[in-house]
């Protein structure tokens, strides 16, 4: 939605992936470390504000941030 500057969608997207994320945090807190689970919480934060500011690259940067973190919550053993 972003590379399209669909805005809207973005902002929808973003709701729908901060309800997963807060439903879910706390298992990923447990079996994570604390600097990575703080820092995802870091990115949704910071990628609300970007978002509203229609700011590209910043809330592309954060998606990816975003991503790259949730690769690291699903393996067996994260990275440090």
């Amino acid at each position: 939605a972003v590379k399209n500057d669909n805005w809207h969608d973005a902002n929808t997207n973003f709701n729908i992936l901060n309800d997963i994320w807060n439903s879910g945090k706390y298992i990923v807190a447990f079996n994570n470390g604390e600097q990575n689970f703080s820092n995802t919480t870091d990115i949704l934060q910071g990628l609300r504000g970007v978002i509203e500011a229609k700011d590209k690259s910043t809330t592309l940067q954060k998606v990816y941030q975003f991503k790259d973190n949730w690769k690291n919550f699903k393996r067996i053993i994260p990275n440090p």
